[in-house]
Formats: C-alpha cells, sequence, structure tokens
C-alpha cells in the first residue's frame, strides 16, 4: 500500500554560502507514495529561488538536474517508489546563479513492518521495522493517536529494530485509529531519515 509522506526541511537558509540546517518530520497523508517538502525563508535580496535535489541510495545528487526548481518555500515530489530508499536535499541560489551549499540531508523511507497498515490489534503490539540508509546513531520510535496526546520511545544504537510499548498501551481506548512511526538520526552528521507513518486501529 502507498502512502504519502510530508516533513519540513527546517533550514533557516541564512546565507548562500552557509549550510542549511535541521530537517523536522511532519505527520502525513495516507494516498500515494508522494513526498511533501517545506523549509524556513531565505531573507537575502538576491534570492532567486531554490532547489530540490533527489538521489536514490548508493548513488549521488546530480546537481545539473533539479527534481524541483521554484520561488515557494515548498514543494511536492510525486510518484515515488515506496521500496526504494530516497535522500533529499535543498539549495537556494540567487540572481546571478550563486547556490548555496546542501542542507542536511533527509532520508526516507524506514520500511515500517509491524503493526501493518490498518490492521486491528488487541494485544499490545511489538512494533518492528527495518533500519533507512543513513549512517544511523539512534532511532525515535513514535507512538500516537489522535486526541488523546503521544508517546515517544527512544533507543539509542537499536540492534533488533523492534520496541514494546509502554504501559501507555493500556490507555489507548479500543476503537481509535493509533498511527505510528519511526525515523533516525546520526547526530555526528545532522543526517536524518523520514519514515512513512502506519495506522492500525485497538480492538477489544
Amino acid at each position: 500500500m502507498k502512502t504519502k509522506t510530508t516533513f519540513l526541511l527546517r533550514t533557516g537558509l541564512l546565507c548562500l554560502a552557509g549550510i542549511l540546517g535541521m530537517l523536522v518530520l511532519l505527520p502525513p497523508n495516507a494516498a500515494a507514495l508522494d513526498v511533501r517538502l517545506a523549509w524556513d525563508a531565505n531573507t537575502e535580496p538576491d534570492l532567486a529561488g531554490y532547489r530540490v535535489y533527489l538521489r536514490e541510495e548508493g548513488r549521488t545528487f546530480d546537481y545539473g538536474q533539479p527534481e524541483w526548481e521554484g520561488v515557494e518555500t515548498n514543494c511536492a515530489i510525486r510518484d515515488l517508489d515506496e521500496d526504494t530508499h530516497y535522500c533529499f536535499v535543498v539549495r537556494a541560489f540567487d540572481t546571478v546563479g550563486n547556490e548555496s551549499a546542501d542542507s542536511l540531508e533527509m532520508a526516507m523511507p524506514i520500511l515500517l513492518l509491524s503493526p501493518s497498515e490498518g490492521s486491528e490489534v488487541a494485544a499490545a503490539p511489538i512494533f518492528q521495522w527495518t533500519p533507512g540508509p543513513c549512517d544511523y546513531y539512534m532511532f525515535r520510535a513514535l507512538f500516537y493517536y489522535p486526541d488523546i496526546g503521544y508517546h515517544v520511545a527512544e533507543v539509542w544504537l537499536l540492534d533488533d529494530f523492534l520496541v514494546m510499548p509502554s504501559s501507555w498501551w493500556d490507555s489507548v481506548q479500543a476503537g481509535h485509529l493509533c498511527y505510528w512511526g519511526v525515523f533516525g538520526a546520526n547526530s555526528s552528521s545532522g543526517h536524518w531519515e523520514a519514515p512513512t507513518y502506519r495506522t492500525f486501529t485497538k480492538v477489544e
């Protein structure tokens, strides 16, 4: 099943020569595997626009072929293969053609295994996933459900790529649609991984 993923490239874009800033994940809407990116505006008076570059795992960015170019601070990249790892960066460029360095790289997806999309879960589930393409340092597992709250489980240097829910599971009401996702980060390199999200329903 394909999904739509939305995340924010929290860039700052302070100068065209500077490295663009932090990447932050935003919750997605379910649909096809379309990716929406957003970033902070550059404030330099000679700014001409932004370019988004994409690469598949194991390949390099082709800076002669941007995936998107425009003046807006967001864009949509559509019809991606949900089983392929992708990496994205954004660059700003000015009116004479100078281009900034890369933003911090965002990679996706971490492949989520269980609970599966749309499943009905009676007992406390085991949240399990495969790692993404980054050389990760830590994973942060994020579980949340609408109108009640969210809970975060942080696991450092995780080897098994699974986590059991804590006591918050008992407070989830039957019939509630739950969302879960995982993102990884390498704090030394600044690389982040963005997951697709999955939904499940708790049943009695």
